[in-house]
């Protein structure tokens, strides 16, 4: 092969050349040829209405469900025929034969008897606070000290991680149990503590009485009405009675007589021990119980909340102690 036409084709073929000019007329149809862009490349998108109705649709879902959606503060209400959830301002009647439940947030839940009425005050934020103007409920709260409280027409109950009790009578008498932990019964300005196993009476107008556990000695009995000034028969003249009683009182007996000292505080008081009764008893508490720092005598004489607060505080694990279940 003389010719250059199977490296050059621009090169004029030789008669030799035959056969390649043969080949590439067998391979023509196979010659590469420039296409342009590919046709799928071209093809235009298909209905694109549908995607956009597609997203219109989700957002509308979206939205219907931020506008339907209840996001104002309540509690949910389980067992109560046609109210399954109660806002702030709103009222809670249980007029049927069972229990309602009232989940109080994530802290706990509240037991709302038969015939009892209650007005939702706070769902939430800071604190969780209800009124409950007349019936019993129990209350079971796991939370810090204070965020969750009842009203009741004769004082406040304030929860300081507990499970209690509340029963409000027709004319407004209010009675707290306390089952597990503690509570602080309030009243204008007279703070009454309640632990496990112990009771607490108040009245409207008047407040919280004497805290004391379940099981009173008839001593303590005594003694309760001797503090009160009044008359009653005894076979000993009262100043024995009280000084016999507290040579042998118990712990338990140390929460009532802590609450007598301390009658003379606050408005409103439903109890008021006489000064003598409150210098004896004042005498036993300080020889079992010492001052905390920066507490004196003085202080509390004279009233001091905060040194009052502080003495009754350093009580509280004797009380908690004897309160266990028996």
């Amino acid at each position: 092969m003389k010719s250059d036409y199977l490296w050059d084709p621009s090169t004029p073929p030789s008669d030799e050349d035959a056969d390649v000019r043969r080949l590439e007329a067998l391979l023509a149809r196979h010659r590469h040829a420039e296409r342009g862009t590919p046709r799928w490349r071209e093809r235009p998108t298909r209905r694109p209405w549908i995607a956009l109705a597609a997203c219109a649709a989700a957002a509308a879902v979206v939205v219907a469900w931020l506008l339907l959606r209840d996001t104002t503060p309540h509690w949910e209400v389980h067992g109560l025929v046609g109210q399954d959830r109660v806002h702030p301002g709103e009222t809670l009647e249980n007029s049927g034969a069972a229990d309602v439940r009232v989940a109080i947030g994530a802290i706990g839940e509240v037991a709302v008897a038969p015939g009892a009425r209650l007005r939702a005050e706070d769902c939430g934020g800071a604190r969780h606070s209800l009124y409950l103007e007349r019936g019993r409920l129990h209350a079971r709260i796991v939370a810090a000290p204070r965020v969750f409280q009842i009203d009741t027409p004769a004082g406040r109950t304030i929860d300081l991680g507990c499970e209690y009790e509340v029963e409000v009578r027709e004319d407004g008498a209010t009675r707290v149990r306390v089952t597990e932990g503690q509570i602080e019964f309030v009243f204008d300005g007279r703070e009454v503590y309640v632990p496990a196993n112990a009771r607490c009476d108040a009245l409207p107008g008047a407040g919280p009485g004497l805290p004391e556990f379940e099981e009173r000695s008839n001593a303590l009995s005594d003694v309760l009405v001797i503090a009160s000034g009044m008359k009653t028969v005894v076979a000993k003249a009262p100043g024995a009675i009280l000084d016999g009683f507290l040579a042998d009182c118990t712990d338990e007996d140390t929460l009532t007589l802590w609450h007598l000292y301390d009658s003379d505080t606050g408005g409103g008081k439903a109890v008021a021990a006489e000064g003598w009764v409150r210098e004896r008893i004042f005498a036993r508490l300080a020889r079992q119980f010492p001052f905390p720092h920066g507490v004196t005598e003085d202080a509390l004489h004279a009233g001091d909340r905060a040194a009052r607060r502080a003495w009754r505080d350093s009580m509280q694990p004797a009380w908690r102690v004897q309160g266990r279940p028996r």
